[in-house]
C-alpha cells in the first residue's frame, strides 16, 4: 500500500537504472521502442461549440512612413512578402484556445497565435471550421473516439476507463497529443475525454489544434478530425508486460508485472525502486526588480522527475510548439546563474526551464539523456507583442552539453527550444538521437543568437517536415536589441560553423521555416541535406561559404525561395552544392534575380496597397554546383533552365558547375570551413561539367508536352491533376477534342483515373524531369488534348 498524500507519478528502478512503464497497448518500453503504436481509431468525436468565440487582438502594422512609424508613431513593419498576415500582429485568447491555459504571464493569459485572425503559415487556417475568421481562428481537437472492439479488444474490455490517457499523433505526425480518458459506452464501442473548466482535459501538448477534413464536417462517422498512431496506457487491465507497472489512487494500491524470473518467483525488491513524486526539483524565482545572483549548481545528479504532460500547457508564440512553463530546474528572475556539470536523467518533463526574465545563465558541459520532454527551454513574456519591458532570457549561453535520447514522452522537443528569448549562445553542443529538431527557434523575437561549432545528427527520428535546426517567425514582436529604439527588425543572428547531419526525418541542415527572418547562415557542413528554404514570408538573410550535400530527399535541394519584397532579399553566395542524385539546383521565384533590389532600396507600402512588388529578390553569386552530369538547371519558369541558360542573363555570377567530388576533396572542404586542420595539400578539384545539350522534342503529342513547358512526364502526376502525357493518352480514347478535354474535367481532384486499361496516379510527385515540383500546371491535360488533336488533323507544330 502506498501512503495517504503520496502518489506514483513515475516508476525507476535504483540498481540497473530504467524506468519502469506504465501499463498500456500496445505493449513496449518506450525508451526502446518508436513504433510500438496502433495505427489509427475508427473515429473521432468533434465539439465545435468554442468556433469563433475567441477574443482577437489585432494590428496592422503596414502603414508606414519615412521614419519606419505609424501613424500612432509606434514602429510599422513591411517587410514580409507576406503581407497580409506576416506584416500584422494577430493574436487570440479564449475561444477554441482557453485549452491552451498554462500561458499566465505578468500580463494575464498570453493567448494564441492560432487563434488570432491573420494567423499564417503550414496549414494554419485551412484547420478552422469556417471561412470567416473575423473572430479568430478555431483550433480543434477531439473530445473521444470511436474504436473497433473487435480489432482492440483490450479498449472494449476496459469497463471503466477513468484516468487512462490516450497518447495520439497529430496526423502529419509533427507531435503527440494526450488526453484523460473519462468514460466508456461499451454497446456503442466509444469513449469520452474528460473534461476541465468548460474544455477537454488535453490536447494541450503541441501548440496547433487538429487537421480536419473540412468536406466532412456534418459528418456524423467521425471522419471530421484527423489524426495518426495512438496508445493508450494507465489502466489495471493492461497490466500484462513484463516491468509495467500500475498505480490505483483510490485504492493506494501499485502493481508491478515482474521483470525478471528471480522477481516472479519472490517477489520485486521495494528497496529497488523509486516512485517519483516532483516536478521540479530546484527553482530559483526571483524577478527582474529583486533578482537572485550569482548561484552555481555544479557536479549534481538530477533524476526522477514527474510526468508533466497532463498539467496545463501554453503556446509560447508562433511556432508549432506546446510547452509546461516548468523543469527539474526551474530559473526565473536570476541573473548570473551557473549550471555546469550536472548529469539530467530520466527526468519525465522538462530538464531546465529558463522563464521570463533571466540574464547572463550559462548551462554548461553537463550530461542529459532519457528525458521525457526537452533538455533546456528558454520562454519570456510580452505585452501582447511588445517586449520592451525586458522579461525574457537574454545572454543564455548553452555551452558544451552532451544531449542525446530526449522525448521519450512528448515527441515535439528539442535539446534547446526557445520561444521570447534572445542573445542566446549555443555553441560546441553535440546533439544526437531525438525525435524532433535539436535545437529549435519558436520565433524571431530580439534576434542576435549565435548558433555555432555544434554537432548535431539522428534528429527528426521520429517525425519530419522539419531539420535538425528549426525556426519560424510569424509573429511580430517589438524590442530594441537591433536598433536601440523599439521595432519589429531583429538583429542578425549567427548559424555557423556547425556540423550537421540531416537523416531519418530532416529535410534542410536549419529548416528557416515561415517567416523566418535575419538570418546569416555560413561556413556550415549540412551532410545528407537540402541546403536553404525561405519560401514562406522569410526576408533579409544571407546563406553563405557552406557545404552542403544534398540527399535525395525532397527535391528542395541547394534553394528554394519564394518571391521577396524589394530590398528585403537575401543574398546566396560561396556555397559548394553537391547534387549526386538530382540534376536540379533548386527552386526561385522568378528567372531575373540580377534585377533585384534584393538588398537596399528597402520599400514603404500602405495598408491600402495591394501589396508591394515583388521579386525574385535572391543575389546570387560565386557558387560551385557539382552534379552527375552535364544537364544542371535551375527552376525559376517551366521548363526549369539549363545552368548556361541561367547564367546568360548575368545570373549567379562567378559561379561554375564541376562533377561530383571525391571524398577526400569533401572532407577536407569539411574541415575547412569548420575551422579544422587540413592536413596536407587540397586534393585536386574535380573536372567541370560539359555544356548541357540542346533538348531535342520529338514530333508526337508528348513531344509538343515537352517543347510547350510541361515537365511532368509519364503517368504519375501530383496534386490531382492530370499532367499533359495524360491528355495525350486520353486523346486516343477520345473522338474528339471536346470529348477528350471532358474526360480531363472527370480526371481532376483524384488520386487515381482509368481510362481503358490505363491507370494514372495523380497524387505523387511528377518523376523523371528534375525540378519540376509536385504538380504540372491546371490545363496541362488539355494541352495534351490539342497537341493530339492537331496532330490527328496535321496542323503544323514546328
Amino acid at each position: 500500500m502506498i501512503p495517504s498524500g503520496m502518489n506514483v507519478k513515475g516508476l525507476n528502478t535504483l540498481s540497473e537504472y530504467r524506468r519502469a512503464t506504465r501499463a498500456r497497448e500496445p505493449n513496449g518500453d518506450p525508451e526502446l521502442c518508436t513504433d510500438c503504436w496502433h495505427p489509427g481509431m475508427k473515429g473521432w468525436h468533434k465539439d465545435l461549440t468554442c468556433v469563433g468565440k475567441a477574443q482577437v487582438v489585432y494590428k496592422d502594422l503596414r502603414d508606414c512612413d519615412n521614419k519606419g512609424l505609424l501613424p500612432d508613431k509606434t514602429p510599422c513593419k513591411n517587410d514580409s512578402a507576406m503581407w497580409d498576415t506576416y506584416n500584422t500582429y494577430s493574436n487570440g485568447h479564449g475561444g477554441c484556445c482557453a485549452v491552451w491555459s498554462g500561458d499566465q504571464s505578468p500580463y494575464g493569459p498570453m493567448g494564441s497565435y492560432f487563434c488570432g485572425n491573420s494567423s499564417a503559415g503550414g496549414w494554419v487556417g485551412y484547420d478552422d471550421p469556417r471561412t470567416n475568421s473575423s473572430q479568430g481562428l478555431s483550433p480543434a481537437l477531439p473530445v473521444g473516439f470511436d474504436y473497433d472492439g473487435t480489432q482492440y479488444p483490450k479498449l472494449a474490455g476496459m469497463t471503466d476507463p477513468s484516468g487512462a490517457i490516450l497518447h495520439v499523433w497529430r496526423a502529419q505526425g509533427w507531435f503527440v497529443n494526450m488526453f484523460e480518458i473519462a468514460s466508456h459506452d461499451q454497446g456503442s464501442q466509444a469513449m469520452t475525454f474528460a473534461q476541465i473548466n468548460g474544455h477537454v482535459k488535453g490536447g494541450w501538448q503541441g501548440g496547433r489544434g487538429w487537421q480536419v477534413n473540412k468536406a466532412n464536417i456534418n459528418s456524423t462517422n467521425g471522419d471530421y478530425l484527423l489524426a495518426g498512431k495512438w496508445m493508450v496506457e494507465n489502466h489495471l487491465s493492461l497490466l500484462d508486460s513484463p516491468n509495467e507497472y500500475y498505480f490505483d489512487p483510490t485504492q493506494r494500491k501499485l502493481s508491478l508485472w515482474p521483470n525478471s524470473t528471480n522477481e516472479a518467483q519472490n517477489g520485486p525488491n521495494a528497496s529497488n525502486y523509486v516512485a517519483v513524486q516532483l516536478d521540479t526539483l530546484f527553482s530559483l524565482n526571483g524577478t527582474n526588480t529583486s533578482s537572485i545572483e550569482d548561484v552555481k549548481i555544479s557536479g549534481v545528479h538530477f533524476r526522477d522527475a514527474a510526468d508533466i504532460t497532463m498539467k496545463p500547457w501554453g503556446v509560447p508564440s508562433g511556432g508549432d510548439w506546446g510547452l509546461y512553463r516548468g523543469g527539474a530546474i526551474f530559473l526565473e528572475g536570476t541573473k548570473n546563474v551557473e549550471i555546469s556539470g550536472c548529469d539530467f536523467e530520466r527526468l519525465d518533463g522538462n530538464a531546465i526551464m529558463v522563464s521570463g526574465f533571466n540574464r547572463n545563465a550559462t548551462i554548461s558541459d553537463n550530461h542529459f539523456s532519457w528525458l521525457g520532454a526537452s533538455a533546456i527551454a528558454g520562454w519570456g513574456y510580452t505585452n501582447e507583442n511588445d517586449g520592451m519591458d525586458g522579461l525574457q532570457p537574454r545572454f543564455t549561453r548553452i555551452m558544451r552539453n552532451y544531449v542525446r535520447e530526449i522525448g521519450i514522452i512528448e515527441k515535439q522537443s528539442s535539446a534547446w527550444f526557445q520561444a521570447k528569448t534572445c542573445q542566446s549562445i549555443v555553441e560546441n553542443n553535440i546533439i544526437f538521437n531525438g525525435p524532433r529538431a535539436g535545437i529549435n527557434l519558436n520565433d524571431g523575437f530580439g534576434g542576435s543568437t549565435n548558433i555555432s561549432k555544434n554537432l548535431i545528427f539522428n534528429e527528426c527520428r521520429e517525425t519530419g517536415d522539419h531539420g535538425p535546426i528549426n525556426s519560424w517567425d510569424r509573429t511580430a514582436y517589438i524590442s530594441d536589441v537591433a536598433t536601440g529604439k523599439p521595432s519589429y527588425t531583429a538583429a542578425m543572428n549567427h548559424v555557423r560553423q556547425n556540423f550537421i547531419i540531416a537523416n531519418y526525418g530532416s529535410s534542410q541542415g536549419f529548416d528557416t521555416d515561415d517567416g523566418s527572418s535575419w538570418y546569416n547562415i555560413s561556413s556550415n557542413f549540412f551532410f545528407q541535406a537540402d541546403a536553404v528554404k525561405m519560401d514562406y514570408g522569410g526576408h533579409d538573410s544571407v546563406f553563405s561559404n557552406n557545404v552542403i550535400y544534398v540527399r535525395d530527399s525532397d527535391g528542395q535541394n541547394c534553394i528554394n525561395t519564394g518571391a521577396y519584397l524589394a530590398g528585403h532579399g537575401m543574398e546566396y553566395s560561396g556555397n559548394k552544392c553537391i547534387l549526386p542524385f538530382s540534376k536540379n539546383i533548386g527552386h526561385v521565384a522568378g528567372c531575373d534575380c540580377i534585377n533585384s533590389s534584393s538588398l537596399s532600396n528597402k520599400q514603404s507600402g500602405s495598408r491600402d496597397d495591394p501589396g508591394p512588388r515583388e521579386e525574385c529578390g535572391v543575389y546570387f553569386h560565386d557558387n560551385e554546383y557539382f552534379g552527375i552530369d552535364q544537364n544542371l538547371t535551375m527552376t525559376c519558369s517551366n521548363p526549369p533552365l539549363s545552368f548556361q541558360q541561367w547564367q546568360a542573363d548575368g545570373q549567379d555570377v562567378n559561379s561554375k558547375e564541376w562533377a561530383i567530388p571525391t571524398d577526400d576533396q569533401l572532407i577536407y572542404w569539411a574541415r575547412e570551413r569548420l575551422g579544422m586542420s587540413t592536413p596536407g595539400p587540397a586534393p585536386p578539384p574535380p573536372k567541370p561539367l560539359p555544356p548541357a545539350p540542346t533538348p531535342h522534342w520529338p514530333n508526337t503529342c508528348e513531344g509538343r508536352c515537352g517543347k510547350a513547358g510541361h515537365c511532368c512526364v509519364g503517368l504519375v502526376s501530383g496534386c490531382s491533376s492530370p499532367n499533359c502525357d495524360m491528355g495525350c493518352v486520353i486523346a486516343n480514347a477520345s473522338t474528339t477534342l471536346q470529348d477528350c478535354v471532358a474526360t480531363c474535367n472527370k480526371a481532376h481532384g483524384k488520386c487515381d483515373f482509368t481510362v481503358g486499361k490505363t491507370n494514372f496516379q495523380m497524387c505523387q510527385r511528377c518523376p523523371n524531369v528534375d525540378g519540376c515540383g509536385g504538380c504540372d500546371t491546371s490545363s496541362a491535360c488539355e494541352d495534351g488534348c490539342k497537341f493530339a488533336f492537331q496532330n490527328k488533323t496535321n496542323k503544323a507544330f514546328f
